[in-house]
């Protein structure tokens, strides 16, 4: 199996998807490695100080070579760049979210696409708020 890079990506909902856990107001999300192509690791725990030592996070290790190349194959599909957005710096140190379609066609947001108002201030207000020690 191919050595993967961590990428940040975000799976693109159709605008009429509105099946039994697609609403815009709700959030759910987990992690998952895959370790040597052998171990899957599936949890809700962070890898920061606050998942750590504040939370109640939990995770399960699994021992699957069958388990690891079906979730790598999804991630795989995921991470596609027609289905992903790459997150990096410009040369002035802001973020930047590129997009690239299935023709190979290229975006460059300077704001996180797909972010409506509402999302975009709450980001704001967590930026100017003290939280950094809780990260």
């Amino acid at each position: 199996m191919p050595a993967r890079a961590l990428a940040a990506c975000s799976a693109r909902r159709h605008p009429r998807d509105r099946r039994a856990g697609s609403s815009a107001g709700v959030s759910l999300h987990t992690k998952a490695a895959i370790i040597d192509d052998e171990y899957v690791f599936i949890g809700s725990f962070n890898l920061d100080p606050r998942s750590a030592w504040l939370n109640c996070e939990m995770g399960v290790m699994v021992r699957s070579p069958e388990l690891a190349r079906e979730l790598a194959a999804i991630a795989d599909r995921y991470s596609d760049p027609a289905n992903a957005f790459k997150v990096s710096l410009n040369e002035h140190g802001q973020l930047r979210w590129t997009h690239q379609d299935a023709g190979q066609m290229q975006t460059v947001s300077t704001s996180e696409p797909q972010a409506g108002t509402k999302r975009k201030l709450v980001a704001w207000i967590a930026r100017i708020l003290p939280l950094q020690t809780q990260l």
